[in-house]
């Protein structure tokens, strides 16, 4: 995909204060063709402009610093209605599967499939009711 312009192409947002997990989930949606944007904190994500595409969160809410109930909370607060795609051990956060960190990757590229999936349908939906 070299000089192939990826502006359109989904995006995979991975939030983690865990370096290790932002940059191993980073390298598995890479070599899966995925761009991948990725935040130590929700306040990174927030101060970014997030592209114009199919996109979902995946984010490691056993972080210290993310409660899933006020992560949510902020993304709503900021306008961002993405699929979230949550590694936790154990909560349901409202995402689109929870995933434990003991996860194979294989399954969790396919339930990022899924969440974009799901924010291309949703991204439709809103084109076709939004008036031009």
């Amino acid at each position: 995909m070299c000089g192939e312009n990826r502006d359109n192409f989904p995006v995979v947002i991975v939030i983690g204060d865990d370096a290790s997990f932002r940059e191993t989930l980073s390298k598995l949606c890479h070599s899966a063709g995925l761009n991948v944007l990725a935040f130590e904190s929700i306040a990174g994500l927030l101060r970014t402009k997030l592209p114009d595409a199919p996109s979902c969160l995946v984010i490691n809410v056993s972080s210290p610093s993310l409660s899933g109930v006020s992560f949510q909370a902020e993304l709503a607060r900021a306008d961002v209605q993405i699929p979230i795609v949550p590694v936790i051990g154990v909560m349901n956060t409202g995402g689109v599967e929870i995933l434990t960190k003991r996860f194979r990757y294989q399954h969790l590229l396919a339930t990022i499939q899924i969440a974009l999936k799901m924010d291309h349908a949703q991204r439709d939906v809103a084109k076709r009711v939004t008036p031009h």
